[in-house]
């Protein structure tokens, strides 16, 4: 019985040590560094620190501080618009390097916050300019649906 007992937080210590070491050697190597907060943030302190990593049309946000093997936060760039962008107040400077940028963007969830440096905010905010128009890919949609169907009618 005591064997038990020894077991069970023996086993649960290696699934965290192993996703520890997954999030921290995979996640954090393959990524861009990044700060995430939602809006209105009260304060500095309400940044996240993680890595975001572009997947497709989808960008996943992996904090730091987490052990869940899947991200955190996931944009779709077809429901992501970019607001705005703008450097760091007095109060962010501890946190933002000097060279960073921070991203304002609109979700669905609501608008949010990217600190990143200067190069990676450029790919970020053309990356979700570049996206198709929801309503045009629609379109698109239809247009392929009617060829099809008028194959078939020959």
């Amino acid at each position: 019985m005591a064997e038990k007992a020894i077991f069970i937080p023996l086993a649960v210590l290696l699934v965290v040590l192993a996703l520890a070491g997954w999030r921290f050697f995979t996640v954090r190597t393959h990524g861009t560094p990044a700060l995430v907060r939602s809006l209105p943030a009260g304060d500095s302190y309400s940044w996240r620190h993680g890595v975001i990593q572009y997947f497709g049309d989808e960008l996943h946000f992996f904090k730091l501080r987490s052990l869940s093997p899947r991200p955190d936060i996931t944009f779709h760039r077809s429901h992501v618009s970019v607001i705005g962008h703008r450097r760091a107040y007095e109060d962010e400077a501890t946190i933002i390097a000097d060279s960073g940028v921070i991203v304002e963007l609109a979700t669905p969830k609501g608008e949010c916050e990217l600190a990143l440096d200067s190069h990676s905010a450029k790919a970020i905010i053309a990356w979700v300019e570049s996206a198709p128009n929801v309503r045009q890919e629609a379109r698109d949609h239809k247009a392929l649906l009617m060829k099809i169907a008028k194959g078939r009618k020959r």
